[in-house]
């Protein structure tokens, strides 16, 4: 980076994140002076786009706008991620520092494809642990597998227990969340909610059916395991 002071960058704009990233391309055997037959493995060819969710920003600094422009970032002989094009038997160190902030990602590449992608950089992203587009790219579900896509209310609060009804999630917090206890849970399918008292609540009321009243035991009731007195022998 090359800024003269009269053009300092704002204070804001001077977080950055380290962003990482390598393309390997699978093809048939090339090399036809090994016998090795087997296909080759070939770095991808093309660049990575980022672009700035937000391209236009004001400095809390001073009195300027502050413009993100997009960044294409080359891949180098090995496929990786680099910050500008390496020059004749240059090797540059692998990622980029970027401005914290939301960009979307795009892939071009010369062979292939890749479906681009949003992230967030971070300060928390360094050349030590970076953010890796690898591991940060959202799941691709393999090719003829069935997704289904559930709703879950925005009533439910976070950390809640989510109980599938039907087509419908309900919320149950987790102090009120328990399963069936000992061997019943082995033999049962589906979780048992207890609640001390009524389906009352908003939430208790959207879980209905799987809430059920505990029964207290009264001194009139005959506790579950009755000692039984031992009657002596018969005489002989």
């Amino acid at each position: 980076m090359t800024v003269t002071d009269q053009f300092a960058p704002p204070v804001s704009e001077s977080t950055y994140g380290y962003v990482t990233c390598r393309v390997i391309r699978r093809v048939g055997d090339t090399d036809e002076a090994s016998d090795d037959d087997k296909p080759d493995v070939l770095p991808g060819v093309g660049s990575v786009r980022f672009t700035p969710v937000q391209p236009v920003v004001t400095s809390s600094d001073y009195s300027a706008y502050v413009v993100r422009e997009t960044i294409d970032a080359p891949l180098d002989t090995l496929g990786h991620m680099v910050r500008r094009q390496p020059t004749e038997g240059e090797t540059l160190v692998p990622g980029l520092w970027l401005v914290v902030g939301v960009y979307d990602v795009a892939f071009q590449l010369t062979r292939g494809s890749i479906r681009g992608f949003r992230i967030e950089v971070t300060a928390a992203h360094t050349k030590a642990a970076p953010l890796d587009l690898v591991t940060v790219a959202p799941y691709e579900p393999p090719p003829g597998a069935t997704v289904t896509t559930m709703l879950v209310p925005t009533t439910v609060p976070d950390g809640s227990v989510l109980i599938k009804q039907g087509s419908e999630f309900a919320g149950v917090p987790q102090e009120q969340f328990r399963g069936v206890r000992g061997a019943a849970s082995s033999r049962s399918r589906t979780p048992t909610v207890m609640a001390s008292r009524p389906c009352s609540t908003p939430t208790a009321r959207l879980a209905r059916c799987l809430y059920r009243k505990v029964r207290p035991v009264t001194s009139s009731s005959k506790p579950p395991h009755s000692p039984v007195a031992r009657q002596p022998p018969a005489a002989r």
